[in-house]
């Protein structure tokens, strides 16, 4: 989950983002969003791990990310060549990649939180969960600040 990312880390990028595409500070807050969105109704993830298991679950997470990673990347990098001038710059474009990644991040979490909870007893798992997501939480806030 941490090599993966994290939805909430948007904030180190949209600085950068929001002077190369020209954004304004709505549209970047609109694009944030989404990807909150995105993780809050990661059902597909839910669903897949549920039924076919974890490694499926971090396939197609892993999926998702990249492919809206890779999108963005490509955008901003024709953006900044200015090559390619019918690739779409768009703010909504961004939107729909973000809710995408917030999808992958949301499948992320669920096998790696899931499959570690289920390999202990009954009693304990709400502790493991509390301590896998503070843990988590920690990693991450040391990774990007």
């Amino acid at each position: 989950m941490v090599v993966g990312g994290s939805s909430y880390a948007f904030s180190a990028y949209a600085s950068y983002l929001k002077q190369l595409m020209h954004f304004e500070q709505y549209q970047l807050m609109l694009i944030a969003t989404a990807g909150n969105v995105g993780n809050l109704l990661g059902f597909l993830g839910s669903i897949t791990f549920d039924l076919f298991g974890p490694r499926p679950t971090v396939i197609l997470g892993s999926s998702l990310l990249f492919a809206s990673y890779f999108l963005q990347f490509v955008s901003a990098f024709f953006q900044y060549y200015d090559i390619v001038p019918w690739y779409p710059r768009h703010f909504s474009y961004f939107v729909i990649c973000s809710f995408v990644f917030g999808n992958g991040a949301a499948a992320l979490y669920t096998a790696s939180v899931g499959t570690n909870v289920a390999n202990f007893d009954v009693k304990i798992r709400g502790i493991t969960t509390g301590f896998l997501v503070s843990a988590l939480v920690c990693v991450n806030f040391i990774n990007f600040f």
